[in-house]
């Protein structure tokens, strides 16, 4: 299993957020943050697209971030089922 601090070793240099969010903060406090801001895109859209399989998912992945869009977000039926169960409990 890779851990946060792995990222660190042989790192040149040191990303420290990915220590800071890969521990969910736990390895870290943050006193002090630099932002380097976009402006918003002056269009956006969202695109779901829905397989039957993790594979095939997986395979239609790489093409889509080819593409260059500012986010791809798989999730699997664990997810779904266990918000749709969440959902339900409250």
């Amino acid at each position: 299993m890779v851990t946060p601090l792995d990222a660190l070793v042989d790192a040149d240099p040191w990303n420290l957020a990915k220590l800071i969010c890969g521990s969910e903060g736990t390895l870290g406090v943050i006193l002090e943050a630099k932002l380097r801001l976009t402006p918003l895109p002056r269009h956006s859209a969202v695109c779901l697209a829905h397989f039957d399989t993790l594979d095939a998912a997986l395979r239609a992945a790489a093409p889509i971030v080819a593409e260059g869009p500012s986010a791809v977000e798989m999730i699997d039926g664990v997810i779904l089922r266990q918000a749709r169960e969440s959902s339900t409990d409250a």
